[in-house]
């Protein structure tokens, strides 16, 4: 990309205020972000939308939810997140929606956050309270339908998954660090 991630994808996550919006939007419709930009942004958004149409946009299930989209006809890309470890993930291969299972264990804590990063540590979208309490101690899986995970696999190809546990002091301790290697990317 050009250089313009960071705005795009606060703009995408709806982390600027409606003054930041408005220019980011104006620039956009007057071409001052190259086309792979436009791209992107436009792939990203339709692939949210078709998300939540297809009530898959949550990212969030149990091991029952995933019977039930697979009962659907919708093919599935499994990958596993284990401390320490980075998943090796091959986005050529046909599919509609990549799971992860956290192969994590949460012990008691009330509040998880996640922060999504580069491989050089450059922080990119911070996730607060991404594991409800009442979901620690299951088996889940994260859920990304396959235009947003190879959208975003095009913005960051090689990323990193900084899983802290936040006390209710507002200390952190991290619990685990992942990460996923996307190959054979195709254009978004």
């Amino acid at each position: 990309m050009s250089g313009h991630d960071d705005i795009l994808v606060a703009y995408i996550a709806g982390e600027v205020d409606g003054d930041q919006e408005r220019v980011l939007e104006s620039r956009l419709f007057e071409g001052q972000f190259d086309q792979r930009d436009a791209e992107w942004l436009a792939a990203a958004t339709l692939a949210m939308r078709r998300a939540i149409v297809r009530g898959t946009f949550e990212g969030l299930l149990k091991e029952g939810d995933l019977a039930g989209l697979r009962a659907r006809g919708l093919r599935i890309l499994e990958v596993t997140y284990r401390p320490g470890e980075i998943a090796e993930v091959d986005m050529s291969l046909p599919f509609d929606l990549l799971v992860a299972e956290w192969n994590i264990d949460f012990g008691d804590a009330r509040r998880i956050d996640g922060e999504l990063l580069r491989p050089d540590g450059h922080l990119l979208k911070r996730f607060e309270a991404i594991v409800p309490a009442d979901r620690h101690g299951e088996r889940f899986y994260g859920c990304c339908e396959r235009d947003l995970a190879v959208a975003s696999a095009n913005l960051v190809p090689e990323m990193r998954i900084r899983l802290v546990r936040v006390e209710d002091d507002g200390s952190e301790r991290e619990i685990a660090r992942v990460g996923m290697n996307c190959r054979n990317v195709p254009p978004a």
